[in-house]
């Protein structure tokens, strides 16, 4: 599609205030300007994207990030949430997608060694019939 087909609405852009991790021991905050276009055919509305926020989001990714990090020291999650300018409930919603995240892959992991194992037995239980036929066949 050409670029001909979409158009820029000048009068809605988005003001974001992003959590950003702090800058000189400074809190900071990075206020972030999204652009709304809109097709011309279709009349849908959509906005530019970044890497550096998730969409429908106000933390950056560099903060989740340093939540994780900081999940290696013991320490709550109150601490964790003052240190990085944020709250307590979104430091425990980050712990839990963690969570959520790592029982998938142990279930991903499960599965396949499961299928491998699997795989293995099958394998072995053939080789044993071979063996067997061979050596029948010898005698």
């Amino acid at each position: 599609m050409s670029q001909t087909h979409f158009i820029k609405n000048l009068i809605n852009i988005k003001d974001k205030n992003i959590n950003i991790l702090k800058i000189a021991e400074y809190n900071s905050v990075l206020r972030l300007q999204k652009q709304r276009f809109g097709c011309k055919s279709c009349g849908k509305t959509f906005t530019t994207d970044t890497d550096f926020v998730n969409k429908n989001c106000c933390i950056s990714n560099d903060v989740k990030l340093a939540v994780t990090l900081s999940l290696q020291n013991i320490t709550s999650e109150k601490h964790i949430a003052k240190n990085l300018n944020i709250s307590s409930n979104t430091v425990n919603k980050i712990v839990n997608s963690l969570i959520k995240n790592i029982c998938l892959i142990k279930i991903f992991f499960l599965k396949y060694y499961v299928l491998i194992h699997l795989k293995l037995q099958k394998s072995v239980k053939e080789l044993w019939r071979l063996f067997t036929v061979i050596g029948k066949q010898e005698k």
